[in-house]
């Protein structure tokens, strides 16, 4: 039997941009997705290794610091901890 898993090697990576090609354009968001997780991040590329959004198979949802951002940053991160918004369930 064929699984769809058979056909995947790595994991799911992408980076999207709107604009024009002579014109505005936005920044570049990269977006990817652990192999064998249903977990989706997303960052603006230029700082995807501070600041992320993850969407995870649970219904959790958050925006803010990446770990290794925050402890780099201590006086960035309050008790609150390193995320800047949290929701859990659908959205």
């Amino acid at each position: 039997m064929i699984r769809a898993d058979d056909f995947v090697q790595d994991d799911f990576k992408v980076r999207v941009a709107v604009g024009n090609l002579l014109g505005p354009q936005s920044a570049v968001f990269r977006i990817w997705s652990p192999r064998g997780k249903s977990d989706v991040y997303a960052s603006v590329r230029d700082i995807a290794g501070q600041i992320k959004i993850s969407l995870h198979e649970s219904g959790e949802c958050n925006a803010g610091l990446t770990t290794e951002f925050a402890k780099q940053e201590t006086a960035a991160v309050d008790v609150a901890g390193v995320h800047v918004t949290r929701v859990d369930g659908p959205v």
